[in-house]
């Protein structure tokens, strides 16, 4: 009986480390943060104001991987965390109030109105916030726009990473003589890579211990 039982044994410890010679190495999923701004400058003569900047991310996220030591290739996931923006440079007359709203579209798309929402501005007064980053909500759908645009330009390799942020809305009350101010948007975003670490004990031995 003893005799078949190390012959057993004797089985499992050579058919073991042919099951698990790769234990030793370990996917691990990295986060990378990178943020990086859209700025609009404002000037109007009445209570509406609009702007439109083209943007692409795709070289800076880019370099930002590359900076941290990895490849294209480990990216599996680009997310935004957050938009903050800021109020600069800004003329207005005092207790002027902003309601608009920042949205993202296509690269063709020239109606901001079909673009999708990222973020609302509510009854912001330019005086009081001015050079003070604020947190607006975000919008799922210009999340999603957002997220979807990078991740087929930086992952998926098919996509310009290329498009239009809006800005638009109106002030009360009615600017004399004239609204003028710089409002940048920074987007931060969160980049997930896959790097194989090796396990600092390798692989233990199932049969230690009997």
């Amino acid at each position: 009986m003893k005799k078949i039982f190390n012959n057993a044994l004797l089985a499992m410890s050579l058919c073991f480390p042919l099951l698990g010679e790769d234990c030793s190495v370990k996917e691990v999923e990295i986060a990378i943060p990178i943020a990086t701004d859209i700025p609009f400058q404002i000037n109007s003569t009445n209570a509406v104001y609009s702007d439109v900047e083209t943007v692409s991310f795709k070289g800076k996220v880019e370099q930002a991987i590359i900076d941290a030591g990895y490849n294209l290739s480990q990216v599996i996931e680009v997310k935004i965390e957050s938009v903050v923006y800021t109020i600069t440079q800004n003329s207005s007359a005092p207790n002027t109030n902003l309601n608009g709203a920042l949205r993202v579209g296509p690269e063709n798309l020239n109606n901001p109105q079909s673009a999708s929402s990222l973020a609302q501005l509510a009854n912001v007064n330019l005086n009081a916030i001015a050079n003070q980053e604020q947190r607006p909500a975000l919008n799922s759908a210009g999340v999603t726009f957002l997220n979807t645009k990078l991740m087929n330009a930086i992952v998926l390799n098919n996509d310009s990473g290329i498009f239009k942020a809006f800005l638009d809305g109106q002030v009360s009350p009615a600017p004399p003589p004239n609204l003028a101010f710089q409002l940048a948007a920074k987007v931060s975003f969160t980049i997930l890579v896959v790097e194989e670490v090796e396990l600092p004990n390798g692989c233990s031995n199932p049969l230690d211990g009997l």
